[in-house]
């Protein structure tokens, strides 16, 4: 909530968001995420998974914009500011659920063989045009896309997908080297 509220290390005190009050933003964020996940996951078949991920993307910048709204206009930890918090952190949860499934979409998709993206009662389809020898070694051959063959695409999609947990696992463990480092002056404002 600082990095959201831009706040200044007087700012953070214990008192100036109570824990009953962290774990309910949690909770509420981490619930709507989920419940968001079921709808989005077929909102992307029903909708071009690139507009899905694009509106998710703009509709979680006003949700991070409305935090610092939010946080500029408050005067004190009030019951109201709280309410208002609560109602963002829940659309910021379910907007950000538009994300994921959608780009995991697009992603498989890419690293989809070509024998799983033909539909097998499609007499148009020659097998043999895509594999000759005198086509554009870029195109796409029987069973590859690209440089991405099928025995290879579960691993690149597998390190692909685990960017987040290594992302959060690494950047929290940043955040306490820099604690411990800088401390006090990672809070404060106007340090030239």
């Amino acid at each position: 909530l600082l990095v959201f509220c831009n706040q200044t290390l007087q700012d953070a005190r214990p008192d100036s968001f109570p824990t009953t009050t962290l774990a309910a933003l949690d909770t509420m964020f981490m619930l709507s995420y989920s419940s968001g996940l079921l709808l989005a996951g077929r909102l992307g078949d029903v909708f071009s998974a690139s507009t899905v991920l694009s509106v998710g993307l703009a509709l979680t910048t006003v949700a991070q914009m409305l935090f610092a709204v939010l946080c500029v206009l408050r005067t004190a930890v009030t019951w109201e500011f709280k309410m208002a918090l609560y109602c963002i952190w829940i659309l910021n949860g379910l907007v950000q659920s538009l994300c994921w499934p959608a780009c995991v979409k697009l992603v498989g998709n890419w690293l989809t063989p070509v024998h799983h993206l033909i539909d097998d009662d499609d007499d148009d389809y020659d097998s043999a045009s895509t594999t000759s020898e005198d086509s554009d070694p870029t195109s796409i051959a029987d069973g590859q896309i690209g440089i991405v063959s099928p025995a290879h695409s579960g691993m690149l999609f597998g390190l692909w997908s685990s960017n987040a947990s290594v992302g959060n696992i690494v950047g929290a463990l940043m955040a306490a080297v820099a604690l411990g480092i800088a401390g006090a002056y990672s809070f404060m404002k106007g340090i030239e």
